[in-house]
């Protein structure tokens, strides 16, 4: 008697084929089905099933869609005469693990989970009530939400990129086959976009140079040698700097660019082409797969800095996710800027790093001192539950990014000191994170096991003692 299992085996596969087709009817804006638009032979399909299932109608678009990943800007950090009552902003991401990476097709790339919105549902050009309207959807849809903004959602719909407010009137509460999440997780190396680095290899002297720095590929018209080499050991050994610090593992292996300006002019003429960064004057940034930065003016510490600040930012986005509170990424990346590093290029963890000149009877402070001599002296902190719960516009507005930047950076070392009894509490924290679970104040609460109101009197007690460690009178000369 002949075996019946392969028809058995047609039979399955047959019905699994027909199962997610059906599934992709009530999801046509996955990512999964868009990449699949571009394969041979089964892209018409995919294409063709979008285009009968997308519920929607478009009307005319009179801006380019919102960008899919916000830059991250590294403040200017100037030094601080001592005693100053005021301080200008301040604000700073990787080796390649050996491990499996995920191909790109598998990967949802920029998507930080899914909303069912309801038939009649706007999405807007801005994250304001009265922007132009970019789509209407006709029916319930899913789409894959791209980034979040208070009660605002920007979404994907086909080529199309718009912004929704989530509200009784958008959401739906009952989807025909449940609410589907995707976590914000970390993200593989994204490689640089590539208009931006065309326009930044433009504005190198020449054209710049090719070379390396660690795992990334650098572009740059600094011919200073020993710098390169030094800032090259540091790029080297940051990843194992940020899985020893944090408990972390970054998503696959680098694959960023790192342009390094030797003019502070072509920097700014970069910089000048980012609508994120307008009024800002970074001394860096990051963002598309992009860390860029200058040395004219500068000197060796302030430049390292940078780029550690820039490159954490990096692999903050393969360990944890895009598009962290301002709290939180840009805390980790003044942590590890803040740190002091060795003659290989090694980061000493858990040490405050920092310049001091003496200009007559003055004392300047440059990088983590700096930042202590801002808060302390004058008790010009926020306190924090307050600054956990600033957004991005608030974070990096001038008046704020003064104190916002160093505060963010001295809570993160605060909750890692040992003194603290807290990092146990606050890599749990962020290994959760990592894990997908949503980033608000109530996690961390549970997690570090302290009431808001006891966190902020012991952080202000351990910044006194941080004060008087590395800058009492004793460390004046």
């Amino acid at each position: 008697m002949r075996s019946a299992w392969p028809l058995w085996l047609l039979l399955f596969t047959l019905t699994g084929i027909l199962a997610g087709v059906v599934w992709l009817t009530y999801h046509p804006q996955h990512p999964w089905l868009t990449v699949a638009t571009r394969w041979p032979l089964v892209g018409p399909a995919a294409q063709r099933l979008q285009e009968v299932y997308t519920p929607c109608r478009m009307v005319a678009v009179s801006r380019q869609p919102p960008s899919e990943e916000p830059d991250h800007p590294r403040r200017l950090s100037v030094a601080r005469p001592f005693p100053a009552d005021a301080a200008p902003s301040r604000p700073l991401p990787e080796a390649p693990p050996e491990t499996f990476e995920r191909p790109a097709w598998m990967v949802p790339d920029g998507v930080v989970g899914f909303e069912w919105l309801r038939g009649g549902a706007r999405l807007l050009a801005a994250p304001v009530a009265d922007a132009e309207t970019v789509a209407t959807l006709d029916t319930l849809a899913s789409l894959p939400v791209l980034e979040r903004d208070g009660t605002w959602a920007r979404v994907r719909l086909g080529s199309l990129e718009g912004w929704v407010h989530l509200d009784a009137d958008t959401l739906s509460d009952d989807p025909p086959l449940g609410r589907e999440t995707v976590p914000v997780t970390g993200l593989p190396g994204r490689p640089p976009d590539e208009e931006r680095l065309e326009r930044a290899r433009r504005l190198l002297d020449d054209g710049g140079s090719e070379g390396r720095l660690g795992p990334y590929t650098l572009y740059t018209d600094v011919t200073d040698r020993r710098l390169l080499a030094h800032l090259d050991r540091v790029a080297s050994r940051l990843e194992d700097s940020y899985r020893r610090r944090y408990g972390l593992e970054p998503t696959g292996a680098a694959a960023a660019a790192v342009v390094l300006f030797r003019d502070e002019a072509g920097y700014r003429a970069f910089e000048g082409g980012e609508e994120a960064l307008s009024g800002l004057v970074p001394q860096g940034h990051a963002g598309h797969g992009l860390a860029a930065l200058y040395t004219g003016g500068l000197g060796e510490a302030a430049v390292t800095s940078t780029l550690i600040h820039e490159l954490t930012h990096l692999l903050s986005r393969r360990a944890i996710g895009p598009a962290l509170p301002p709290w939180l990424g840009e805390g980790l990346a003044e942590d590890l800027a803040n740190t002091p590093v060795d003659a290989s290029g090694g980061l000493l963890l858990g040490e405050l790093g920092g310049t001091r000149q003496r200009g007559g009877e003055r004392v300047i402070f440059g990088g983590g001192y700096a930042a202590l001599q801002r808060l302390v002296p004058g008790g010009g902190r926020l306190p924090v539950g307050e600054l956990i719960a600033l957004d991005q516009e608030a974070f990096t507005t001038r008046d704020a990014q003064a104190v916002t930047y160093p505060e963010s950076g001295l809570w993160i070392r605060y909750l890692l000191a040992p003194e603290s009894g807290l990092a146990r509490g606050f890599q749990s924290f962020l290994a959760a994170v990592a894990a997908g679970d949503p980033i608000d104040p109530a996690l961390l609460a549970r997690h570090l096991g302290r009431s808001p109101a006891d966190l902020d009197q012991s952080f202000g007690t351990w910044l006194d003692a941080e004060y008087r460690r590395y800058l009492g009178s004793g460390n004046l000369s």
